[in-house]
C-alpha cells in the first residue's frame, strides 16, 4: 500500500463516495457491484489506492453516472470537497432539489446557487450562519 496520496486518486475516490451516498448505496453493495472488497473500496474512495479502469467503468455503471463524473470539477478548487460538513449540506440540498417538480423553479435554484457563489469571496470553512 502506498503512503501518499495523488491528489488526482482522492478527487476521484471522493466523487466515487459522493455518488453512493446520494444514492444511499452502501459500501459493501457497492464494493461487491465492483467485484471488490468493502476494505478495498474504502481505500478507493480515500484515495489510498488507485482505481483501476475496469473497476471505475464498473462503478461508473453501478453508481448510474458517465465516467466522466468521477473527473468533474478536477481542475477545481479541491478546499470543499474535503469537508465533511458541506458534503452533508450539499447532500441535503441535492435531495431536496429533486423533489422540485417545476422546471422554471429548479433554474432559479441554480440561478439563485450560482448567484450566491459569485458573490461569496471568503474562503469555504463549512461554517454555519
Amino acid at each position: 500500500m502506498r503512503t501518499t496520496t495523488n491528489p488526482i486518486d482522492v478527487h476521484v475516490g471522493q466523487r466515487m463516495r459522493l455518488r453512493r451516498q446520494m444514492l444511499r448505496m452502501d459500501l459493501a453493495r457497492l464494493a461487491q457491484s465492483i467485484g471488490v472488497t468493502p476494505d478495498q473500496l474504502e481505500l478507493f474512495e480515500t484515495g489510498m489506492n488507485r482505481i483501476g479502469a475496469e473497476p471505475l467503468q464498473r462503478a461508473a455503471v453501478a453508481l448510474d453516472v458517465a465516467i466522466s463524473f468521477f473527473f468533474n470539477g478536477l481542475g477545481a478548487s479541491q478546499a470543499s470537497y474535503s469537508d465533511p460538513v458541506l458534503i452533508g449540506d450539499a447532500l441535503e440540498l441535492n435531495r431536496a432539489f429533486f423533489l422540485v417538480r417545476d422546471p422554471a423553479a429548479r433554474h432559479r435554484i441554480i440561478d439563485l446557487a450560482k448567484s450566491l457563489a459569485s458573490h461569496d469571496a471568503s474562503p469555504v470553512d463549512g461554517d454555519r450562519k
